[in-house]
């Protein structure tokens, strides 16, 4: 019996959904994780924690679901929460806990972002001003107060882009997502060079953008022995959970940039 996985990145818990292609039966299973807050206004959260919650979740709905081969998983799909950062030194190692959208340290620095923005005209290719936890404020508050972490930083990825990191070894984005850090050219659907160099953002820390349905890579071996699936499953680049949700509403026209 073929199925398809798909993994949300909440921001509370890891939900894994089994679908059952041939009867459209689904199987859910869920597992938490804390949001860190180690100071006032701060919101973070572990990677490793969003990983093994993967794990705990995928294994749990495969023996829901009475999986008895890995083979019958076909595909994996993702979605997750928006606007946070992860930092990945050059070997794409964690650097630091990813912060998260709450997080509020950097309203400051998102001011100066959306002033900045606004003289130079680029508020509207970029869907909206930067608030405090979206990616583009947290990179500006790191330069600022832990220009170690940013020297050290190779890329910086959306939650559930981490989450595809672990399962394939690659690295992307797609467009809904970056829309929410905000630095996407609503254009060109790619990143915003303008906007990079008004707040001068260094092009290298950002990801490659796919459109959500592509396969951005496979699952690797190790991965698959950690999740119970097998090596080389096609895993989509996913979606941000505010536009997944659309998705499953129906509220998205065909042919809509994803």
């Amino acid at each position: 019996m073929p199925y398809y996985l798909g993994l949300d990145l909440g921001t509370s818990s890891l939900k894994a959904s089994l679908l059952e292609i041939d009867t459209k039966r689904v199987f859910v299973h869920s597992h938490p994780y804390p949001v860190l807050t180690p100071r006032l206004g701060w919101a973070e959260q572990s990677p490793e924690d969003w990983w093994q919650a993967a794990i705990t979740a995928t294994r749990a709905v495969l023996v829901e679901a009475q999986v008895h081969q890995a083979s019958d998983v076909r595909a994996v799909g993702l979605s997750g929460q928006m606007h946070g950062a992860v930092f990945l030194d050059a070997a794409l190692a964690l650097i630091r806990p990813a912060v998260i959208w709450p997080d509020q340290r950097a309203a400051f620095e998102a001011d100066e972002a959306n002033t900045l923005l606004a003289q130079a005209g680029l508020i509207g290719r970029l869907g909206g001003g930067v608030p405090a936890g979206f990616m583009a404020a947290t990179l500006l508050w790191m330069r600022r107060y832990d220009p170690e972490t940013l020297e050290r930083t190779a890329v910086v990825l959306l939650p559930k882009d981490e989450l595809r990191r672990r399962l394939t070894g690659e690295i992307a984005t797609d467009p809904s997502d970056a829309s929410g850090t905000p630095l996407l050219d609503l254009r060109t659907w790619g990143w915003c060079l303008p906007a990079l160099d008004v707040l001068d953002i260094p092009y290298a820390l950002l990801p490659p953008i796919l459109p959500s349905a592509a396969v951005a890579g496979r699952i690797t071996a190790s991965a698959a022995r950690e999740l119970g699936l097998c090596e080389g499953i096609p895993v989509a680049c996913g979606a941000s959970d505010q536009t997944a949700g659309a998705v499953g509403a129906g509220l998205i026209e065909p042919g809509t940039p994803l």
